[in-house]
């Protein structure tokens, strides 16, 4: 490839114009002066007109060759390329074999047989004719100047001399390809980079260097369908692959995405209960992208008893979140008949059965099978969330629970079990049990009726709940109830389910006391709500603490702000004078508002851009001196100024650029240390003193040179 690009270069570079001029002309002069003398010929060597009179002298008129034009810029040098083999021989040039003048015109013959008429040179009648007098060429040499004996001239291009060709239409052009085009495809659009080609013709040797984008396209290949777009068909240049001639497959449309997890990016959400903000990465393209995680919920491999269950008090079930780190507590229910069976927590089973005269013993057994799912209170947010267990094997743990012989079982009002002792004297409210039923004899049911403060024995009757005997009891008669006087509290956090009704009798009585907590129950106190602002105050934590027990708290995070007043200060008083105080309201996730005041203190003075502060106590005290910083961006005022040696006065101002208003300070002119001390550092003063100034005695330095500074212990 280099020997063809030199073999063009040298065709473009050839010789395009050889020029040995030889002008012969006879010239035949009527009345012409005997000393003028004919130009026989003349030819061009070396760039110089040589002419040849008719007396055979020659004479050197000097350079007819234009000055070369001002240089082009080079261009990038390309690689080295291997040496090639000589080029054909190039073309032979012109040159003028013949000059003649015939009717007064001078006609030059060339090499090539072709003639050119440059025009008319001697008159045509002799009577009237004219010698040459010169031929000289143009101070730039591109022009013959000949002069007549008439004193006239006629001036001659030497570039017209030469005949001229039909431009070159380049149409046999040959490309080397110096760097190849570039395309890319971003969001469906195509950008491109120009490659650069060197076009030289065949015919001419013309060569240029072209910057464009030439495709090549090959035939129509199919497009499998990505995430974001169908398949289709198109044909594609081979160099840069660019696309052409589109045509959409709809049997295959855009396949979608195939988001994959790769982090967190919330750090401070928590991952089982909040989510958070997530990193997410196309698994078959390079595409990600940002959006909300959701919650997984707490995920547990083991659980250990934190707090047994017994017969009246529920236990806890506590275990670690692998994903969080949180500690997951579950209830586990009080040991009794209503917490087992088909519908219950335990399984219950029988030890011993000892009937109702003798003690009995019964197992509860919890069980959780692995990849079980409960539902609970979430611990970050409010609400709630799943917890799993993971385990590898079943989690089960038992307790066995004695049942004290020698008594009968019924069921309050509330469905817990209550014993009734064998052959008990013990009497009994008729109406706090519904298991009793009144003895059906007239007899009794008269004593029933006398009130309650009559006492009927063997009243009632029962159906034992364990051995499914009847059983007698003694009974109290009927309450005189007012129904409107009739409460019934739900438990909550501290105290059992209950329900309590007025008789005229004997007062209030209570039909129910239940056993069971709701533990989540509780009775907030509105005066005793903690609302902590969380980074700019836009979002706070709201405190609550249970009126009934002081202990339970809870905490609701996020909550909103509402409205904010604001700094406020007291009339008259600014940042600089007074503290503040704002007042927040913030809404929880339950839509309940809180409200939040808090101080905002007293600010600093503040100067150069809040890099130096001056408190209120150090206007009113401090004397400031030459030492100080801020005595640079203090402006003196009055006319008296101040030495060391005078007592300190407010003669200097400054403008706070937090109130904006100005200030006035005691100054005076720090003392001056020469360097002699009175008393010499110790570990804990510096050295002492006098001013050269003032002379003022055993002042304390508070330079910087470490020498008089106190030395330390």
């Amino acid at each position: 490839m280099v020997q063809r690009i030199r073999h063009l270069v040298a065709k473009v570079l050839m010789l395009l114009l050889t020029v040995c001029m030889v002008i012969g002309a006879a010239f035949l002069f009527a009345g012409c002066s005997k000393d003028v003398k004919s130009v026989q010929s003349f030819a061009i060597s070396n760039g110089e007109l040589i002419v040849t009179y008719s007396d055979g002298t020659t004479e050197n008129l000097g350079s007819v060759v234009g000055t070369n034009g001002p240089q082009g810029e080079q261009g990038p040098q390309g690689d080295k390329g291997d040496k090639g083999d000589p080029g054909e021989d190039g073309a032979d040039g012109l040159s003028i074999t013949k000059t003649e003048i015939v009717d007064g015109h001078l006609i030059l013959t060339f090499s090539d047989n072709t003639t050119k008429d440059v025009g008319v040179v001697v008159g045509a009648d002799g009577t009237d004719g004219r010698g040459i007098v010169s031929i000289k060429p143009s101070e730039d040499g591109t022009k013959i100047v000949i002069t007549y004996t008439d004193e006239t001239t006629t001036e001659i291009n030497v570039s017209d001399l030469l005949p001229t060709a039909e431009p070159c239409t380049h149409e046999d052009i040959e490309t080397v390809e110096l760097k190849e085009h570039t395309a890319k495809k971003v969001d469906g659009e195509w950008t491109f980079t120009n490659g650069t080609y060197l076009d030289v013709c065949n015919d001419c040797g013309h060569a240029s260097i072209v910057y464009e984008v030439r495709h090549v396209f090959g035939e129509q290949v199919k497009h499998d369908a990505t995430c974001t777009e169908g398949a289709y068909y198109s044909t594609e240049c081979t160099i840069c692959h660019f696309e052409q001639d589109h045509v959409d497959i709809p049997e295959e449309p855009a396949r979608g995405h195939a988001w994959e997890l790769v982090s967190i990016i919330d750090e401070s959400a928590n991952p089982c209960e909040e989510g958070g903000s997530g990193l997410w990465m196309c698994s078959r393209c390079d595409a990600y992208d940002t959006h909300d995680v959701e919650p997984t919920g707490h995920t547990v491999s083991s659980w250990t008893v934190s707090k047994a269950p017994k017969t009246a008090e529920a236990g806890e079930l506590s275990g670690v979140c692998a994903d969080c780190g949180e500690t997951i507590k579950l209830v586990l229910p009080a040991l009794t008949d209503a917490n087992a069976g088909e519908n219950g927590a335990y399984t219950k089973t029988t030890v011993v059965d000892g009937g109702c005269a003798n003690d009995s013993t019964y197992r509860y057994t919890y069980t959780m099978a692995t990849g079980t799912e409960t539902e609970i209170d979430a611990l970050v947010v409010s609400g709630t969330t799943t917890v799993t267990y993971t385990g590898e094997e079943a989690y089960t743990v038992s307790w066995n629970v004695t049942v004290e012989g020698g008594y009968h079982y019924t069921l309050d009002i509330d469905d817990n079990e209550v014993p009734i002792g064998i052959d008990s004297e013990d009497y009994y409210g008729i109406e706090q049990y519904p298991g009793f039923m009144a003895v059906g004899n007239n007899d009794k049911q008269e004593q029933l009726a006398l009130g309650c403060q009559t006492q009927v024995e063997d009243g009632a009757v029962f159906i034992c709940e364990h051995c499914r005997e009847p059983i007698t009891v003694n009974v109290y008669g009927y309450h005189d109830y007012d129904e409107s006087t009739k409460v019934e509290t739900e438990a909550n956090c501290t105290y059992p389910h209950r329900i309590t009704v007025d008789c005229s009798v004997c007062g209030t009585v209570v039909l129910s006391q239940g056993k069971d907590l709701d533990a989540d129950n509780h009775i907030w106190d509105d005066e005793k709500t903690v609302v902590t602002p969380v980074g700019d105050g836009s979002t706070a934590d709201i405190t609550l603490v249970c009126s009934l027990n002081a202990e339970h708290t809870e905490t609701l995070k996020g909550a909103t702000l509402v409205s904010d007043t604001g700094v406020v200060y007291p009339e008259g008083e600014d940042a600089c004078t007074a503290a503040g105080t704002r007042t927040r309201v913030y809404r929880d996730a339950n839509g309940v508002e809180h409200e939040v005041v808090t101080t905002v203190p007293m600010a600093e003075h503040t100067i150069r851009g809040s890099e130096l502060t001056i408190s209120n106590a150090e206007i009113d005290t401090k004397i400031f001196t030459d030492a100080d910083a801020e005595v640079d961006y203090f402006t003196p005022i009055g006319n008296v100024p101040s030495t060391c040696a005078q007592e300190a006065t407010r003669c200097m101002l400054f403008y706070c650029e937090t109130c904006g208003l100005p200030f006035t300070v005691q100054y005076r002119v720090a003392h001056t240390f020469d360097g002699t001390v009175t008393k010499e550092a110790t570990c804990t003063t510096g050295a002492l003193y006098t001013c050269s100034v003032c002379h003022t005695e055993n002042i304390e330095y508070t330079g910087t040179d470490p020498e008089f500074l106190p030395q330390g212990h």
